[in-house]
């Protein structure tokens, strides 16, 4: 008992119908993504609803808030890094925004250093550059 082979044109029809459907919705999302830029350019974007939002964090004990520190402290050094590695190489976006809010906020123009896994002081660094701009930061990617 043999499978009906199928002819090669019909494999190739099979093959192109399979990517218009996958093509299909990728059309309207590139066009979702350029309305969403455009609405933030033009600050048509509406902000987030904080009313009724509790802070979590500021409820818990403080045996609690420093255990949910001590495990959350590896997730923040890689959003840490990351926002550096961000700001280092977007230069049309985050690296004129990060510019502007440095001199908004009348602190000495200076890139975030990143980690680096050959500099054994790299952290330091990219650490203490953080707690200097702290503000700045938090303006950036919105407190």
């Amino acid at each position: 008992f043999e499978p009906l082979k199928k002819k090669k044109e019909d494999a190739v029809n099979d093959i192109k119908c399979d990517l218009i459907e996958l093509a299909e919705g990728l059309e309207q999302e590139d066009l979702n993504v350029h309305l969403e830029e455009a609405e933030e350019a033009a600050g048509n974007v509406k902000k987030d609803d904080m009313d009724g939002l509790v802070n979590e964090i500021a409820l818990l004990s403080v045996e609690d808030r420093e255990k949910w520190q001590a495990e959350t402290c590896s997730v923040q050094m890689a959003l840490i890094h990351k926002l550096s590695f961000k700001i280092i190489h977007s230069s049309t976006i985050l690296l004129p925004e990060w510019k502007k809010i440095v001199t908004e906020l009348k602190l000495a123009q200076k890139m975030l250093p990143h980690d680096v896994s050959t500099c054994w002081n790299s952290m330091f660094d990219m650490l203490d550059a953080v707690l200097a701009y702290k503000s700045a930061i938090k303006e950036l990617i919105g407190n």
